[in-house]
């Protein structure tokens, strides 16, 4: 399903460079239609002025904004942040986005000045097994490559060549969804 995923994000791009784009809009339409949550497939959608609005959510609300309204409320950061990732920015009640943005500042914020989770040692978990069943952005699958027990945050930083925040950023979603521990 990801290489179909791959193919048709690559086939929206080559019909838009070809000002073919009807059918770049469509194609992306039809990743949103496999995975709603695919948030490339939304970027190319949004820079092709295709109205957000009228894109598919990435999520259905309900339960999951109770549940993390209750983790936000309980100072569990970390799981706000990853229930709010579920909702995309046109279906995102306000509070909702609110939420989101208050929990990842918050948790970046603590691992930041965390002096000790510089030396921290992400590895790779057993969920590696399944990757094909998670969406990762690029960075994520680049820096969940450079945990392998050895490498410290401070030194993946450096080898990833991405700021401190995205790479705090990345190294907690996948903490998030059990692909590496430290």
């Amino acid at each position: 399903m990801r290489t179909h995923i791959r193919e048709l994000l690559d086939k929206g791009l080559e019909h838009y460079g070809y000002g073919k784009y009807k059918e770049a809009i469509e194609c992306w339409k039809q990743v949103l239609r496999i995975d709603p949550t695919n948030e490339e497939a939304r970027d190319y959608l949004t820079s092709a002025g295709e109205p957000i609005s009228e894109l598919p959510p990435s999520h259905p609300p309900g339960k999951t904004v109770e549940n993390m309204r209750e983790a936000f409320n309980k100072g569990d950061f970390a799981s706000a942040c990853v229930l709010a990732t579920m909702f995309t920015q046109p279906s995102i009640p306000t509070e909702t986005h609110q939420i989101y943005v208050l929990s990842a500042l918050n948790l970046i914020d603590y691992y930041l000045n965390n002096k000790k989770f510089r030396e921290v040692r992400p590895v790779r978990t057993e969920k590696n097994a399944d990757i094909e069943n998670f969406v990762l952005t690029t960075q994520e699958a680049f820096i969940l490559g450079l945990c392998d027990g050895q490498t410290t945050v401070e030194e993946l930083k450096s080898l990833s060549q991405l700021n401190e925040m995205e790479t705090t950023r990345a190294l907690l979603r996948l903490k998030s969804m059990g692909l590496i521990k430290w």
